[in-house]
Protein backbone atom coordinates (compact mmCIF):
# COMPACT_ATOMS: atom_id res chain seq x y z
CA UNK A 1 0.00 0.00 0.00
CA UNK A 2 1.31 3.42 -0.90
CA UNK A 3 1.83 5.95 1.87
CA UNK A 4 -0.73 8.71 2.15
CA UNK A 5 0.37 12.05 0.73
CA UNK A 6 0.80 15.32 2.59
CA UNK A 7 -1.50 18.14 1.53
CA UNK A 8 -0.24 21.68 1.08
CA UNK A 9 -3.36 23.84 0.85
CA UNK A 10 -3.08 27.57 0.25
CA UNK A 11 -5.08 30.77 -0.12
CA UNK A 12 -3.69 33.55 -2.27
CA UNK A 13 -4.76 36.75 -3.97
CA UNK A 14 -1.82 37.59 -6.21
CA UNK A 15 -0.08 34.24 -6.50
CA UNK A 16 2.73 34.81 -4.00
CA UNK A 17 1.43 32.26 -1.49
CA UNK A 18 0.87 29.78 -4.30
CA UNK A 19 4.53 30.17 -5.22
CA UNK A 20 5.60 29.45 -1.64
CA UNK A 21 3.29 26.41 -1.48
CA UNK A 22 4.64 25.06 -4.77
CA UNK A 23 8.23 25.64 -3.61
CA UNK A 24 7.55 23.66 -0.44
CA UNK A 25 5.89 20.94 -2.47
CA UNK A 26 8.81 20.62 -4.91
CA UNK A 27 11.34 20.43 -2.09
CA UNK A 28 9.38 17.76 -0.21
CA UNK A 29 8.85 15.72 -3.40
CA UNK A 30 12.61 15.80 -3.98
CA UNK A 31 12.97 14.15 -0.57
CA UNK A 32 10.64 11.37 -1.66
CA UNK A 33 7.42 12.48 0.05
CA UNK A 34 4.10 12.26 -1.77
CA UNK A 35 2.69 15.80 -1.92
CA UNK A 36 -0.44 17.45 -3.25
CA UNK A 37 -0.50 21.24 -3.57
CA UNK A 38 -4.00 22.68 -3.97
CA UNK A 39 -5.95 25.88 -3.33
CA UNK A 40 -8.04 25.55 -0.16
CA UNK A 41 -11.23 25.96 -2.19
CA UNK A 42 -10.48 22.74 -4.09
CA UNK A 43 -10.07 20.56 -0.97
CA UNK A 44 -13.27 18.87 0.20
CA UNK A 45 -11.96 15.86 2.13
CA UNK A 46 -8.84 15.44 4.28
CA UNK A 47 -9.12 11.66 4.71
CA UNK A 48 -6.61 10.94 1.91
CA UNK A 49 -3.82 12.88 3.68
CA UNK A 50 -1.47 11.95 6.51
CA UNK A 51 -0.54 15.58 7.30
CA UNK A 52 -1.70 19.04 6.26
CA UNK A 53 0.19 22.28 5.65
CA UNK A 54 -2.06 25.33 5.31
CA UNK A 55 -0.73 28.65 4.08
CA UNK A 56 -2.21 32.02 3.36
CA UNK A 57 -1.37 35.52 2.39
CA UNK A 58 -2.28 38.26 4.83
CA UNK A 59 -4.84 41.02 4.36
CA UNK A 60 -5.97 43.40 7.09
CA UNK A 61 -3.54 41.73 9.50
CA UNK A 62 -5.08 38.26 9.28
CA UNK A 63 -5.12 35.21 7.07
CA UNK A 64 -7.35 35.37 4.02
CA UNK A 65 -10.95 34.40 4.87
CA UNK A 66 -10.93 31.28 2.72
CA UNK A 67 -7.92 29.87 4.62
CA UNK A 68 -9.58 30.53 7.96
CA UNK A 69 -12.81 28.98 6.70
CA UNK A 70 -10.85 25.90 5.56
CA UNK A 71 -9.46 25.37 9.07
CA UNK A 72 -12.84 26.00 10.70
CA UNK A 73 -14.61 23.65 8.28
CA UNK A 74 -12.08 20.84 8.80
CA UNK A 75 -11.51 21.51 12.51
CA UNK A 76 -12.44 18.01 13.71
CA UNK A 77 -10.09 16.26 11.30
CA UNK A 78 -7.26 18.79 11.73
CA UNK A 79 -7.27 18.34 15.50
CA UNK A 80 -6.15 14.74 14.92
CA UNK A 81 -3.85 15.31 11.94
CA UNK A 82 -0.28 16.66 11.94
CA UNK A 83 -0.83 20.30 10.98
CA UNK A 84 1.48 23.16 10.06
CA UNK A 85 0.60 26.76 9.14
CA UNK A 86 2.50 29.35 7.16
CA UNK A 87 1.79 32.91 6.21
CA UNK A 88 3.19 35.23 3.60
CA UNK A 89 3.46 38.87 4.59
CA UNK A 90 5.50 40.95 2.16
CA UNK A 91 5.91 44.12 4.29
CA UNK A 92 7.84 42.12 6.90
CA UNK A 93 10.82 42.28 4.60
CA UNK A 94 11.18 46.01 5.24
CA UNK A 95 10.22 46.11 8.90
CA UNK A 96 12.25 45.73 12.11
CA UNK A 97 12.84 42.25 13.55
CA UNK A 98 10.66 43.04 16.56
CA UNK A 99 7.65 43.11 14.25
CA UNK A 100 7.67 39.30 13.95
CA UNK A 101 5.77 38.91 17.23
CA UNK A 102 2.98 41.12 15.90
CA UNK A 103 2.95 39.32 12.54
CA UNK A 104 2.58 35.96 14.29
CA UNK A 105 -0.42 37.50 16.03
CA UNK A 106 -2.14 37.60 12.63
CA UNK A 107 -2.69 33.87 13.18
CA UNK A 108 -4.29 34.17 16.62
CA UNK A 109 -7.84 33.62 15.33
CA UNK A 110 -7.03 30.48 13.37
CA UNK A 111 -4.72 29.16 16.09
CA UNK A 112 -7.67 29.29 18.49
CA UNK A 113 -9.52 26.95 16.12
CA UNK A 114 -6.67 24.42 15.78
CA UNK A 115 -3.14 24.91 17.11
CA UNK A 116 -0.50 23.77 14.58
CA UNK A 117 2.70 21.92 15.34
CA UNK A 118 4.71 24.69 13.73
CA UNK A 119 4.37 28.05 11.98
CA UNK A 120 6.44 29.36 9.09
CA UNK A 121 6.59 33.05 8.20
CA UNK A 122 7.70 34.17 4.75
CA UNK A 123 8.35 37.71 3.62
CA UNK A 124 8.48 38.10 -0.11
CA UNK A 125 9.15 41.08 -2.32
CA UNK A 126 7.45 40.40 -5.65
CA UNK A 127 9.99 42.53 -7.52
CA UNK A 128 13.01 40.61 -6.24
CA UNK A 129 14.71 38.00 -8.39
CA UNK A 130 15.09 35.39 -7.06
CA UNK A 131 12.40 36.06 -4.46
CA UNK A 132 13.95 36.12 -0.97
CA UNK A 133 12.03 34.60 1.90
CA UNK A 134 12.21 35.00 5.63
CA UNK A 135 11.70 31.71 7.37
CA UNK A 136 11.12 31.42 11.07
CA UNK A 137 9.23 28.79 12.92
CA UNK A 138 7.49 28.28 16.24
CA UNK A 139 8.84 28.26 18.90
CA UNK A 140 10.46 31.59 18.17
CA UNK A 141 14.22 31.55 18.49
CA UNK A 142 16.01 34.52 19.96
CA UNK A 143 18.45 36.46 17.83
CA UNK A 144 18.92 37.65 14.28
CA UNK A 145 15.83 37.75 12.04
CA UNK A 146 17.70 38.83 8.94
CA UNK A 147 18.60 35.40 7.54
CA UNK A 148 16.91 35.07 4.17
CA UNK A 149 16.08 31.59 3.03
CA UNK A 150 13.68 29.90 0.69
CA UNK A 151 10.65 27.66 1.20
CA UNK A 152 12.95 24.79 0.27
CA UNK A 153 14.98 25.36 3.44
CA UNK A 154 11.86 25.22 5.61
CA UNK A 155 10.81 22.08 3.73
CA UNK A 156 13.86 20.33 5.21
CA UNK A 157 12.54 21.04 8.69
CA UNK A 158 9.07 19.82 7.72
CA UNK A 159 10.56 16.67 6.24
CA UNK A 160 12.11 15.85 9.62
CA UNK A 161 8.82 16.55 11.40
CA UNK A 162 6.70 14.45 9.04
CA UNK A 163 9.01 11.41 8.72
Amino acid sequence: MLAKPILIAYATRGGTTQGVAEGLGRALREKGILIEVRPVEQVKDLAPYRAVVVGSGVRDERWLPEATHFVEHHRDTLQHTPLVYFLVYSPLRREPPERIEQVLGFLDGVRQVVEPLEVGVFARDLDATPPPMLVKVKPLPQGDWSDWQSPEVWAGRLYERFT
